[in-house]
């Protein structure tokens, strides 16, 4: 049985590009892959490429990760769920798609929660327009608003993040009381 074990010889940074683009391309045409294994293995293979400028890599808005901690610590019902998954949603990021690469399970884990207050917190990023929402049948997706983190940089980034919804104004604490 162990002969039948592949083990990968990953080069000292990694995969090169021409290695993950085959293998993204394999991922991408095994049609009976469950979708949640398709985007672990894209991120293995991101994760397991080495930097060039064609990188990708996520920039978290500042003002917005600071505008959905301080609305979690004021306004979610759990505001420690609510922190514990925002933060690992920032390690957890399929930058291609700004999806978060994380079962239930993992997130149950990472916020010390039970599912429900998991939901709860998702749903209530989801409100703020901090996630979306995306699902197919019994499977649920959840991606970071491209105001919120994008891989896009200079004017790309800009335009996504001016047609992206903005987050809630009653998140704006400091600008809705001067007003």
């Amino acid at each position: 049985m162990a002969e039948n074990v592949i083990r990968p010889r990953w080069a000292r940074g990694g995969l090169d590009r021409e290695q993950a683009g085959e293998l993204r391309r394999r991922i991408a045409s095994m049609r009976d892959l469950p979708d949640e294994l398709r985007a672990l293995f894209l991120l293995l293979v991101e994760q397991r490429t080495p930097g060039s400028n064609a990188r990708r890599f996520a920039i978290v808005d500042t003002l917005t990760n600071e505008a959905v901690v301080r609305w979690a610590l004021d306004c979610a019902k759990r505001p420690r769920v609510s922190i514990r998954l925002w933060m690992a949603f920032q390690n957890h990021l399929l930058t291609s798609t700004n999806e978060i690469v994380m079962t239930r399970a993992e997130m149950m884990q990472v916020a010390g929660a039970s599912s429900p207050h998991v939901s709860v917190a998702l749903a209530e990023f989801v409100s703020i327009r901090a996630l979306t929402r995306h699902q197919q049948g019994r499977d649920v997706r959840w991606r970071v608003t491209m105001r919120a983190a994008t891989h896009l940089g200079g004017s790309a980034r800009e335009n996504a993040q001016n047609a992206a919804p903005p987050l809630l104004v009653a998140m704006r604490g400091e600008e809705q009381r001067d007003a």
